[in-house]
């Protein structure tokens, strides 16, 4: 069919996002898998499958939601190809670290290698090989990195850095 393939929920109770989430999340790069992750909100029930906590009780007014949950956020806001000529391209994030690393190749006049830098991932970027790289800001404070292939292999990489998480009050 030649569609592309999309996680459309997925998910598990936060104890578990070292075990069962990463190890999701890496497939989901291996095998060029798109996902959504809900961010839905806590109840204060016993499971904890959301991305906020459960608002604060005794509040006034109450919020909608509680805190981003650090983890979480450091684990989803990953850097990710958005587009690509290569249907060989591979990539890794390192969620721990802040590194991405994305191989490819093109031809010139290829269509460029999209690559998203969400606000949270602070290190520089870098494009080595057959390629040249502009970077926009988004109103967000994330960066789109547009990859321009001019013959033979390329690597984008985005260097370790400490993320830039989201304060809660």
């Amino acid at each position: 069919m030649g569609a592309a393939l999309f996680v459309a929920e997925f998910g598990n109770d936060q104890e578990w996002d070292s075990l069962i989430m990463t190890n999701e999340l890496l497939q989901q790069e291996k095998h060029l898998v798109g996902f959504a992750f809900w961010t839905w909100k806590e109840n204060g029930g016993s499971h904890s499958w959301g991305v906020f906590d459960p608002p604060k009780a005794g509040v006034t007014p109450m919020p909608s939601s509680g805190c981003l949950r650090a983890d979480r956020e450091q684990l989803l806001a990953r850097v990710y190809p958005r587009a690509t000529a290569d249907p060989k391209l591979s990539y890794h994030y390192d969620a721990s670290t802040g590194a991405f690393k994305l191989q490819a190749s093109g031809r010139p006049g290829d269509a460029p290698t999209i690559v998203y830098v969400p606000q949270e991932a602070t290190g520089d970027v870098s494009t080595t090989g057959g390629a040249s790289e502009s970077e926009s800001t988004d109103i967000y404070g994330g960066r789109t990195v547009t990859v321009s292939p001019s013959g033979g292999a390329f690597s984008v990489a985005v260097a370790p850095a400490p993320p830039s998480l989201t304060t809660c009050i």
